[in-house]
C-alpha cells in the first residue's frame, strides 16, 4: 500500500523518512525500517501489546510520547545517532527494565539502565522495573517530569544538587516506602508523590517553600510528616488547594511541635 506520501512496511506507517504512527495496535514485535531518521510524535502510543522495538543507527529523533502506555516494552537500544528524545517518551511503559544507549552517543547516556542526558546532569527516565534501592548521582542537577513513574522502587536518594521534585517524579510509585527530600528543595510540584500508596515516612527540610496540588495525592499509608522547619515556618509553605487530597497525613511534625490538619 503506497502513494507519493507514505509506505505501510511492517504495520508502520512511513512518510518519507519520519515513522509517523503505528497501524497496528496490537504488534508485539516492531523493526523500524532503514532509512527513517525520526519517530514521531505519539508513534506508538498505547501499543500495549508491543514486547520489543528495533531502532536502527540513523534515527535522530525519538518524539514526545513516542512509546507512551506501551506496557509490554519490555527493553529499549538507543543507538548513538540520537540527537533528541521528546517528553515522556517511555511514560506509563510498566514493563520496561532497560534503557540501554550506545556509547557513542554524544547527547544520551545509560548507567545501570537508566537513561541520562550525556553530562549525567539530567535523569530523563527510570524503567518502571527497577526494584529496591536507588541512589540518583550526585552530578544530577533535575529530574525529568514522571521520571520515576510506576517504578517498583522501595526507597530512593536524592542529592542536594536538586533544587526542585518535579511535576509526577515519583507518581504511581506504589511500593516506595520513605523518601528524604534533601535541603537544596523549595518546591514539591504537582502530582509528584501521588499515588505512592506506600510510603510512610517523609521528610522535608524547612528550605521547601511551595508545595503543588495533588503532591500527595493517595499516599493512603502516610499517616504524618516530618518537617525540620517550625510550625510557623510550615504555616508559611505556600500549598495549593488539596495538595494531600486522598491521603492519609494527619499530622505535620515540627521542630517545635506538632501541626495538626
Amino acid at each position: 500500500m503506497e502513494n507519493k506520501d507514505f509506505i505501510i512496511e511492517d504495520d508502520v506507517l512511513v512518510g518519507h523518512d519520519v515513522l509517523t504512527k503505528c497501524v497496528n495496535k496490537n504488534i508485539v514485535k516492531a523493526v523500524i525500517p532503514e532509512g527513517v531518521s525520526a519517530i514521531g510524535e505519539g508513534a506508538f502510543e498505547d501499543c500495549a501489546s508491543l514486547e520489543s522495538i528495533s531502532i536502527p543507527n540513523g534515527v535522530t529523533s525519538i518524539g514526545d510520547d513516542a512509546f507512551r502506555g506501551c506496557e509490554s516494552l519490555v527493553s529499549i537500544n538507543i543507538p548513538a545517532s540520537v540527537t533528541n528524545i521528546g517528553y515522556t517518551a517511555f511514560y506509563l511503559c510498566k514493563s520496561l527494565v532497560s534503557i540501554k544507549v550506545d556509547q557513542k552517543n554524544k547527547d544520551y547516556a545509560s548507567i545501570d539502565e537508566v537513561l541520562f542526558d550525556k553530562k549525567l546532569e539530567s535523569l530523563i527516565c527510570c524503567p518502571a522495573k527497577k526494584e529496591g534501592h536507588y541512589a540518583i548521582p550526585s552530578s544530577v542537577i533535575e529530574i525529568d517530569e514522571y521520571a520515576f513513574c510506576c517504578s517498583q522502587l522501595t526507597s530512593i536518594s536524592i542529592p542536594s544538587s536538586i533544587e526542585e521534585i518535579p511535576a509526577g517524579a515519583f507518581l504511581h510509585c506504589s511500593l516506595l516506602k520513605e523518601i528524604v527530600i534533601p535541603e537544596s528543595v523549595t518546591s514539591l510540584n504537582t502530582e509528584c508523590f501521588r499515588g505512592c500508596s506506600s510510603l510512610s515516612s517523609v521528610v522535608i527540610p524547612e528550605s521547601v517553600t511551595f508545595i503543588d496540588e495533588y503532591a500527595f495525592e493517595g499516599c493512603v499509608s502516610l499517616k504524618s510528616i516530618t518537617y525540620k522547619g517550625n510550625k510557623e515556618e510550615w504555616n508559611s509553605i505556600e500549598k495549593v488547594f488539596e495538595w494531600n487530597l486522598d491521603s492519609s497525613i494527619k499530622i505535620i511534625k515540627c521542630s517545635d511541635g506538632d501541626v495538626y490538619l
